[in-house]
């Protein structure tokens, strides 16, 4: 019964995040119907990994997937930008770019909110454990 409020807990931490995204980013740029399949996305991300045999128990570990997903995302930009430059040149498509570029931008914060969602509800569980 723990693990289902806390899974609650970090889908709720999770809508909070994804709706402060979504007025932080104008309509103009990702509509704001799309931010209810965004969420869908990830918070079945989410359940999946809170929630497989094996994942993080501890608080920590959430803490530092969450800050070190942006460097992973400018790593994965740069090597991704390095393989297209090695194979085409200069002649790097404008697609190849936007493509590397959408990859980072979808891996990174959207990886950040399902860790810092998954340090929330550590934390919950962390805190009912003990009484």
């Amino acid at each position: 019964m723990q693990k289902i409020k806390a899974d609650a807990v970090g889908l709720i931490v999770l809508a909070l995040l994804i709706t402060l995204a979504s007025f932080l980013i104008s309509s103009e740029i990702i509509a704001k119907p799309l931010w209810i399949f965004i969420y869908l996305i990830l918070a079945s991300c989410g359940l999946f990994l809170w929630r497989r045999v094996g994942s993080i128990k501890k608080t920590r570990q959430w803490f530092f997937i969450s800050i070190l997903s942006f460097p992973a995302a400018v790593i994965w930009f740069w090597v991704s930008g390095a393989i297209s430059y090695a194979l085409h040149g200069n002649a790097v498509s404008d697609f190849s770019v936007s493509f590397d570029m959408a990859m980072a931008l979808m891996f990174a914060p959207g990886l950040a909110s399902i860790a810092f969602a998954g340090w929330i509800r550590a934390f919950y569980l962390e805190y009912f454990n003990k009484i």
